[in-house]
């Protein structure tokens, strides 16, 4: 009598170690395109995020400076109408009279200041000749590569022997300002942003 041994066949077969290698690095690649993917759409929303920033920035400071510097040297009173508005002026540095506690006259002690180009910073000083670390300074702006300062008569005239004379100084009729911003971005392209504003003096009269 023979012995009969029944055969099962599985319909169920299990992945080879070739194939698993292969689902591993399809996956694998899937994972490091999407990782790719979404660090440079980080990258990019955080280098728009920073253009805004550097450009609002910049005209805030422009909008700062345009104001002052349009209102230099007035005195309702009369009393400094003799006096220049521009109390110094080069390519990089500016003082003015401002009234600042709106009292009617730009005497006061505090109502000299300057915009001036320091260590990278556009600043703003209560006084006029100080230095950068003056505690008396602000910064206006960060990350300056260039603040350009131009000055022009009634006629028109560019006014470039700097530091101007006294006459000079007593003509300024309007101020181009022009400021440029470089901010660096870690593993990216520097964002670089510039302005420029021309500023009337209200103060000053053209016969």
């Amino acid at each position: 009598m023979r012995n009969y041994t029944p055969t099962t066949t599985s319909t169920e077969a299990g992945f080879t170690l070739p194939e698993l290698l292969v689902v591993t690095l399809i996956g694998a690649v899937l994972l490091a395109g999407f990782a790719g993917f979404y660090l440079s759409e980080q990258r990019a929303f955080r280098h728009h995020q920073i253009e805004v920033e550097t450009s609002q920035a910049l005209r805030m400071a422009l909008e700062q400076m345009s104001r002052d510097l349009r209102v230099a040297g007035r005195d309702l009173t009369q009393a400094a109408a003799l006096l220049p508005a521009i109390t110094y002026a080069d390519a990089t540095r500016v003082d003015y009279r401002l009234d600042a506690n709106d009292d009617g006259d730009a005497l006061d002690a505090g109502e000299t200041r300057e915009f001036l180009l320091c260590n990278g910073a556009v600043s703003v000083c209560n006084g006029n000749g100080l230095s950068c670390a003056d505690p008396n300074c602000g910064i206006l702006a960060d990350f300056v590569s260039s603040l350009t300062l131009s000055y022009r008569d009634c006629n028109g005239n560019a006014l470039t022997a700097f530091p101007l004379n006294a006459t000079d100084r007593g003509n300024v009729t309007s101020i181009d300002v022009s400021l440029s911003v470089q901010r660096p971005i870690v593993g990216g392209m520097p964002v670089l942003r510039s302005e420029v504003e021309s500023v009337r003096i209200r103060n000053k009269v053209c016969s």
